[in-house]
């Protein structure tokens, strides 16, 4: 089993009771841990203006907060912790400011209409279970095309055991898939790495989201990327590679896609 990437020592946030309340409604929504939607608010954080950044800081309290344990990964931590300096910010500020911004970003989709979709997208998987497990389906390539033909065609189903793969936010019904080549090197997801990922059957991605996303191309056919969701300043869908840099498309792409989000990240095994 490959290696989970290296995380800080644990560490304590300051949230307002407020933004605890609501990361916590969303967690039982959508089944995203606290741990998952606070790491992916720190790097939408880190793709925004400072501009906007600084607004933030017009909608934090110090007020009424709550101390919460957090293990950031390292690289992330250190990136996010200079912008606070950079920004004359505190620490604490800033990650309440992430927060707010994330919070602002309203699900699209809540439980009951995900399970919906699912029923009605996804090929089941029947097995006799020896024991506790739960089900996924392995790419051994980036899948190419719609969500359901990329599963039907391309993906082998596999079993992991449930108690190791609900610990790191594993649900039935993921994708494995492993990463070919660098282009997100710069957020430590490098080539024959193993993502997790969760197929999102047409929702939104959050901003700054590392995301599969298939490239729809003026040819009728389909080629597929792993890159961070963002939007440009008109509001359009754009991908950013790992050092934030706008990312190298296929000639042709008439529409981008997005297909599944990242939930774990293992490195290759040496």
């Amino acid at each position: 089993m490959p290696h989970p990437i290296e995380k800080t020592k644990r560490k304590h946030i300051a949230l307002s009771k407020r933004q605890k309340e609501h990361l916590q409604n969303r967690s039982n929504q959508l089944g995203i841990s606290l741990k998952h939607q606070i790491t992916d608010a720190m790097k939408a954080e880190l793709l925004r203006s400072e501009h906007q950044t600084r607004d933030g800081k017009l909608f934090v309290s110090d007020n009424d907060t709550v101390s919460y344990p957090f293990s950031p990964p390292e690289d992330l931590f250190l990136r996010f912790k200079a912008r606070a300096k950079n920004l004359n910010l505190e620490l604490k500020e800033l990650f309440q400011i992430a927060i707010e911004h994330y919070l602002a970003e309203e699900p699209r989709s809540n439980d009951s209409e995900l399970r919906e979709v699912i029923r009605r997208e996804i090929r089941q998987v029947s097995f006799e279970q020896s024991g506790p497990q739960i089900s996924l389906y392995h790419f051994d390539e980036i899948p190419c095309g719609p969500t359901k033909e990329a599963t039907e065609e391309c993906a082998q189903p596999i079993f992991l055991p449930a108690q190791w793969a609900l610990d790191k936010g594993i649900q039935n019904g993921d994708w494995e898939v492993n990463v070919r080549g660098d282009s997100m090197k710069g957020v430590g997801i490098c080539d024959g790495d193993t993502l997790y990922m969760r197929p999102i059957y047409g929702l939104r991605p959050r901003f700054g989201t590392v995301t599969l996303v298939c490239c729809e191309l003026d040819n009728g056919r389909f080629e597929s990327t792993i890159k961070h969701w963002c939007r440009d300043e008109t509001g359009r869908a754009c991908l950013l590679d790992g050092d934030m840099k706008p990312a190298k498309l296929p000639f042709g792409v008439v529409n981008l896609h997005p297909l599944a989000v990242k939930i774990a990240h293992f490195k290759k095994s040496k």
